[in-house]
């Protein structure tokens, strides 16, 4: 009898957790504590510029776990940091918003 409870109380839990995570993309910040500018100052968050990632968030339970995922494959940068190749086509990029920037 306990064990449908508890089932139900981790989904609700997870619910109310994604939730936050959710929240978290309106309120630029996690656990109060806010995400660092961007360096290039223009329009959208650093965090939300399609919303693609915070679409891709998905919850998990299995027992007493929840797990959030992503498919993305920029997500894991976003969340615990790394090095990203700078590719050609990324410099380009960069390289115009770099001269737009100056020029307004």
């Amino acid at each position: 009898m306990a064990e449908p409870i508890l089932k139900q109380m981790m989904r609700e839990i997870a619910v109310s957790l994604g939730d936050l995570f959710d929240k978290s993309f309106e309120t630029k910040s996690f656990g109060g504590k806010a995400w660092p500018k961007r360096i290039l100052n223009h329009k959208g968050s650093l965090m939300m510029q399609s919303g693609a990632l915070r679409r891709s968030i998905n919850a998990k339970v299995s027992g007493f776990k929840i797990t959030f995922t992503s498919n993305l494959p920029y997500a894991k940068i976003h969340n615990e940091g790394g090095k990203i190749k700078v590719t050609a086509k990324m410099k380009r990029y960069f390289g115009a918003m770099t001269t737009s920037i100056t020029r307004k």
